[in-house]
């Protein structure tokens, strides 16, 4: 009688061996659990996408378009040459903050006319900035049912006046910048302070196209800025550390961007 050779069931035929490099027990093979894993992955992928497929449509069509297009401006990687997370973030909060404002600009309350003024002093590098800011107007909105923990919101238009110098580079030492803001201002009062974090953006002027070691090939240009403060319960005078980032939002190449870094000082006429 013939002997019948038993195989046991996980064991691979002779021609499969050498694929597994003399492996018997699949599970003991590095080769064998790559693939493996592989597979899994890619059908567990795909099984996932599609169950959640249709619920992930609907949750995008809830997504605000600026919302949106501020995610696209945080992933995409402009032609500026300063292209930092700092930047990215700075640009996404002004635009969120626009949107809360807007949003919710049933809730404002009537603006009052308060003068503010300040003046902040700024450095990129070997570039520096002496800035004048001037606040003309203050909307408060009533965030009771918005903001957790008392924290309020008010609108601040503010406008600005700058000159920049710098002793390094073949594009010039000197020019001047005008600028409007609309600053949006989230704070709390904590003790004795009022504790304050500002964002904003907005359309900018500047004098020459190049300074120093930077060309702007574009003379309209757009600031975006983000800050925090301290003052007094009254909110007279204010203590801020402020970044800001100029650039034409590529325009026109080359698009070289401005970041200042500074630390300024503001006081506030009440009526």
């Amino acid at each position: 009688m013939a002997h019948v050779q038993q195989r046991i069931p996980w064991q691979t035929p002779s021609s499969k061996q050498s694929r597994w490099s003399g492996c018997h027990i699949p599970s003991s093979c590095p080769k064998w659990h790559g693939a493996v894993k592989r597979q899994v992955l890619k059908y567990g992928f795909a099984i996932i996408f599609k169950v959640h497929q249709a619920s992930y449509i609907k949750t995008m069509k809830k997504i605000p378009i600026t919302l949106f297009c501020a995610l696209m401006l945080v992933f995409h990687k402009p032609h500026a040459m300063d292209n930092t997370q700092r930047k990215n973030t700075v640009i996404l909060a002004g635009l969120l903050t626009n949107t809360f404002a807007i949003a919710n600009r049933q809730h404002l309350k009537a603006c009052e006319t308060q003068w503010d003024f300040g003046y902040t002093a700024g450095t990129d590098n070997k570039l520096y900035s002496d800035t004048l800011r001037l606040g003309f107007m203050r909307c408060e909105m009533d965030t009771s049912n918005l903001l957790p923990w008392g924290i309020e919101f008010s609108v601040l238009p503010t406008g600005l006046v700058s000159v920049w110098n710098t002793s390094a580079g073949s594009y010039g030492a000197s020019l001047y910048e005008l600028g409007f803001v609309p600053i949006g201002q989230f704070g709390k009062a904590i003790g004795p302070v009022f504790v304050d974090a500002s964002f904003g953006l907005g359309p900018d002027l500047i004098s020459r196209t190049s300074i120093g070691h930077q060309r702007k090939s574009t003379v309209l240009q757009f600031t975006d800025e983000m800050g925090v403060g301290i003052s007094d319960l009254k909110k007279r005078l204010r203590l801020s550390l402020t970044y800001r980032h100029i650039s034409n939002i590529d325009i026109k190449l080359p698009n070289n961007g401005t970041n200042f870094v500074g630390l300024g000082l503001s006081y506030r006429f009440h009526n």
